[in-house]
């Protein structure tokens, strides 16, 4: 099984009488395999905060930003986490599904032809 980071923007949390709301953006690690078949591991999000000291710079280095960055990974069952993951495996599954595809073909180790066949197949689907 193989991975990659899937990155989404603007996915709705919400979504009443054909409107959409809340939207996020955000990352998910996604396991595959040759076949196609995926699954979402992790959902995260880039967190920021200010500084909490002022940075000392030495001559060599460069300025730093007024804000640290962090990746925040969400527990698992967390409300957002299973909403996110929702879209993901349900509204957004063929978004995913072309990535996993791409990277299938990119990966170059699918010498067997059903599983470039089943890719063009999804393809044609979607």
């Amino acid at each position: 099984m193989k991975s990659f980071t899937y990155l989404f923007e603007e996915l709705p949390l919400v979504r009443s009488g054909g409107y959409s709301a809340c939207e996020v953006s955000g990352l998910a690690e996604i396991r595959y395999d040759t076949s196609g078949a995926w699954s979402v591991q992790r959902i995260g999000f880039d967190g920021f905060r200010p500084r909490v000291t002022a940075p000392t710079l030495a001559p060599s280095e460069q300025p730093q930003g007024r804000f640290e960055r962090a990746r925040i990974w969400l527990d698992a069952g967390d409300p957002i986490q299973l909403l996110i993951y929702d879209r993901l495996e349900h509204d957004w599954n063929a978004r995913v599904q072309r990535q996993v595809d791409d990277r299938i073909f990119d990966d170059g180790d699918s010498d067997d032809r059903r599983a470039d066949h089943a890719i063009a197949l999804r393809r044609e689907m979607t």
